[in-house]
């Protein structure tokens, strides 16, 4: 899995977690919705280290877990 492809699904998996819509995540870091929803779908990476940083605030995790840690539970079988 590549960087991208990884920090897109801990970003979904994060929102979905938090109960917040794409449009609430883009509000509250300052960006246009599409920009956030090219992120989550995983055909770009933030340019700018402070949406990584605003992002990580936000879901209460680490920059560096937000990209390269599966932050997906594992459900029980």
């Amino acid at each position: 899995m590549t960087i991208k492809q990884r920090f897109a699904s801990n970003l979904l998996f994060l929102r979905e977690k938090s109960e917040m819509t794409q449009q609430h995540v883009a509000k509250k870091i300052g960006i246009a919705l599409s920009r956030y929803q090219h992120w989550e779908r995983g055909r770009v990476l933030p340019q700018k280290s402070e949406y990584l940083l605003q992002l990580s605030d936000l879901f209460g995790v680490k920059v560096d877990d937000l990209l390269r840690q599966p932050l997906i539970e594992e459900q029980p079988a």
